[in-house]
């Protein structure tokens, strides 16, 4: 008598909140760097992180960043909107990319809505240096670019 048990394979858990606290802090480009960045996180609380971004170049501000990590029923979404002085908007809505690996030296966030951008991936080189790379499209083609940061102590 063959008996015959039906196979239930558990869904993958969407990456929570908390596999971001890694990125808690001050982060900034080195001194030497043409093109002066630097990335802020807060704390998580109530399911969300907030974070800021501030790129200059020669003492000038060029753009500005606003980020929202939020953890809903789905996943977990990073969502950002571009500004420049004086908080003139770039962006014509919040870009919206969702969590979809993590771990203690990774975070990988992709567009579910368009490719601009495609994905950010978040790297932990070491406990005080991380990398995050913007993968978009430029003039209809892949573009892809890196900043390195450093956690401010």
């Amino acid at each position: 008598m063959l008996i015959a048990f039906p196979l239930f394979v558990a869904a993958d858990e969407p990456p929570k909140l908390a596999t971001a606290s890694w990125l808690v802090g001050q982060w900034r480009s080195g001194a030497k760097e043409k093109v002066q960045f630097e990335e802020h996180w807060t704390e998580p609380a109530a399911g969300a992180m907030m974070g800021m971004f501030r790129l200059s170049r020669d003492g000038k501000p060029g753009v500005y960043e606003f980020l929202l990590l939020e953890e809903e029923t789905d996943g977990t979404y990073l969502r950002l909107r571009h500004y420049r002085t004086h908080m003139e908007d770039i962006d014509k809505a919040p870009i919206r990319l969702k969590l979809t690996q993590a771990d203690d030296k990774q975070l990988v966030f992709e567009n579910p809505d368009n490719d601009k951008p495609k994905r950010i991936l978040y790297v932990r080189e070491s406990a005080d240096k991380m990398a995050a790379t913007v993968e978009t499209t430029r003039d209809g083609k892949p573009s892809k670019f890196s900043l390195r940061m450093e956690r401010v102590k």
